[in-house]
């Protein structure tokens, strides 16, 4: 597993890569982790709430749910993010 404890992000890309690797992440609750992990990245936002996720993938029944979750990620491609930041940046000037 990968955990991302940030407090403060820029956009995630460790979580990205982890997902891309089918490598289970819990990251800090924060909109940057959130938007870059989605709903195949786990979240605390208390010291409680990261002990019962980290806890939680040790249990076999757990990792299961977790790989099932992880073979539906795919993330953008660049092509993809390129396409959508170019028509988000046309509607600014037309």
């Amino acid at each position: 597993a990968v955990l991302v404890p940030s407090l403060d992000e820029g956009f995630g890309l460790p979580v990205i890569e982890a997902l891309a690797h089918g490598t289970p992440v819990v990251a800090s609750d924060h909109p940057a982790l959130r938007e870059a992990g989605g709903t195949h990245a786990t979240y605390a936002d208390s010291p409680d709430r990261w002990h019962s996720m980290v806890t939680n993938l040790l249990d076999p029944a757990a990792q299961a749910v977790v790989r099932n979750r992880l073979r539906r990620y795919e993330p953008a491609s660049w092509d993809t993010s390129s396409r959508v930041l170019h028509e988000k940046l046309r509607t600014l000037v037309d």
